[in-house]
């Protein structure tokens, strides 16, 4: 028998997200590396936060970042008739 697992998904507020984010940004004086990288990228293309906590307790924190480019309707979008 398959072990049953179960999780919560937590949506983290955008934009308490951000304003925190910023503020670590602003205040950050080191070298550049992959963490301030990934940190800028978050704030400056919106993405969505979450924290999956799972029966053992532990906290999985995601993320996820969708391109307009990806939708199939994108085309339609740049062409817009004028007015």
């Amino acid at each position: 028998m398959p072990c049953q697992s179960t999780s919560n998904v937590f949506w983290l507020d955008r934009e308490l997200i951000d304003t925190t984010l910023k503020h670590l940004l602003k205040t950050y004086t080191g070298d550049d590396d992959v963490r301030i990288r990934v940190l800028r990228d978050i704030v400056n293309e919106g993405w969505d936060l979450f924290l999956r906590v799972l029966d053992d307790g532990s906290i999985i924190p995601s993320s996820l970042a969708v391109s307009i480019l990806a939708y199939p309707f994108k085309n339609k979008l740049t062409d817009l008739p004028r007015t």
